[in-house]
Formats: C-alpha cells, structure tokens, sequence
C-alpha cells in the first residue's frame, strides 16, 4: 500500500465519516480544567501495563488453537502496524510544539514533553500503532474463534476470557483519558455488538480498537500507510488543528484529511489566558 492515501480512500473514509459520525473533542478541549487535561496524558501509559501483554498472550495462545483447524489466515501483528518508513516523519524532522513553562504550575511540565521529538515518535510511530495491531489482532482471533466449533472453538474462546479484566481495565483508561481531554460522541461497546454477532469479548476488543484510533488521530495527525483505515476515530480537530499556529506545520495533507479535522475552527474560550500550548 501507499504510503499516502489515495484521494478515493479519503472520499470513502469521509463519506462514512458523514453517516456514522465523529467524535468530538477539540470543540469541548478548551473548556476542561487544566488538571484534568494534564493528568489524562499519564493516565494513557497504564495501559502499557495492565492491558496490551495480557491481550498479545491471551490471543497468541488462541491463535495457537485455531491453527489446528487449520486456521492460518490470522494476521500477524506486525503486518497490522505500519511500515516503519511509511511514517511522515522521522527523528530528524519531527515538527514539534513550543509550549510555554510556567515554573509553579506542575501540569505545565507534562505541556513540555511536546517541545521533545521523542515524545512524539515514541508515541505516533511506536506505541498508538502497536496498541491498534495487537487490538485489531485480538479482534480478529475472537470473531475467528465464535465461527469455530468442537474442541477447537471451545479452547479458543476460552483462552480469550482471561483477558477481559484486562481489556476491561484498558478500555476504562483511554476512555477516561479521551473525556478528560473533552472528548465526547464514543460509541459503546453496544455500538460494536450487531458487527460482531454479539460476542461480548469481539465488541470489547472491537470498541476498545476505535478508542486507541481516536487516540492516535486525536495527538498524531501524521500519515503513515495504515492510517487512512483509522477512519473509525475520525475527530471534530486533532489536538494540533486546535492551534492554528501549530496547524500550519502540519503537511498539506494532514492538515485537510477529513479524518483529522471537520474543517471547521475550533474557538479558544480561554479569554483571559494567554496560549500555550497546553
């Protein structure tokens, strides 16, 4: 695939967009307290723990069931993530943000981790596509696993159900991250259920999925060859549309792809505050 989406892939993704909606959150950012939008951004990195090995096991251990059916179609993590030169940026030209640092204000700290080119490789071209592939990966083996019957579908859903606290967990933290940072309009683990038969673990992991795409879009506006399918988390404004001094470091195409932005101004209620960034 093309490391830039074709014209005809934006046109479809923004015509689903239409029917099935956004989510919104640059309209609401401005609005939440500052404590809240500065403590969501640690709350991100639990899951790292408490999550993403747990749901890469359970579902490897499942996957292993399912290739006695002869199931080898699974795809692998890896080819779920993106090619690592598809990436618009590298560390070199890493566009970053200038954030002012108020010394007494101990949320203007986490602001300055925006001014660094490791946080945001670190977080656009390593940990939001990893946790997609291993959710969409999960995806895939549960809804693989529902269709299978005997022995083989019994052990395969099974070795799933021990990684739903877990998912539990994990979807709990980045939905709180998302409404923290003003988002609002995320559908349900309901909203999945009908696409996935109703299995309530494939609709977890499912919903789960869309709520790291919305992440991604939300603090990484940046084109890689995977990202035209992140089309579920499409947003009112990424977090870098909501300045138009940073929107303009953003390349042609990042900047007016539908799945970032609806195109429409996000208005700073933050009168008597000077912008920085945060």
């Amino acid at each position: 695939m093309s490391a830039i989406p074709s014209i005809t892939e934006l046109e479809q993704a923004a015509q689903w967009i239409d029917e099935s909606g956004r989510c919104n959150i640059g309209k609401f950012y401005f609005s939440q307290p500052k404590w809240k939008r500065g403590l969501a951004i640690p709350l991100v990195y639990l899951p790292i723990f408490t999550t993403l090995p747990f749901c890469a096991l359970f579902a490897f251990l499942s996957k292993l069931v399912l290739r006695l059916s002869g199931n080898n179609k699974i795809p692998t993590i890896r080819s779920l993530m993106p090619c690592w030169v598809s990436h618009r940026y590298t560390y070199k030209n890493q566009v970053t943000m200038k954030p002012k640092l108020v010394w007494y204000d101990p949320v203007s700290y986490m602001d300055y981790l925006r001014a660094m080119k490791w946080f945001w490789i670190f977080n656009c071209k390593m940990y939001c596509p990893t946790s997609v592939a291993i959710l969409r990966q999960a995806t895939t083996i549960s809804r693989a696993a529902n269709k299978e019957t005997g022995l083989v579908g019994f052990l395969s859903t099974a070795l799933l159900l021990p990684m739903i606290p877990f998912i539990l967990l994990g979807a709990y933290l980045v939905t709180v991250h998302l409404k923290w940072l003003g988002g609002h309009d995320i559908k349900k683990r309901s909203d999945f259920a009908e696409e996935d038969g109703h299995n309530y673990t494939s609709s977890l992991l499912n919903r789960t999925g869309y709520v790291v795409e919305i992440i991604e879009n939300w603090w990484c506006p940046f084109n890689h060859e995977k990202k035209d399918s992140y089309y579920r988390g499409a947003l009112d404004s990424s977090f870098w549309h909501i300045f138009p001094k940073y929107v303009v470091e953003l390349a042609n195409r990042d900047r007016e792809n539908p799945i970032f932005s609806d195109g429409q101004p996000i208005k700073d209620t933050r009168k008597q505050v000077q912008d920085s960034s945060s």
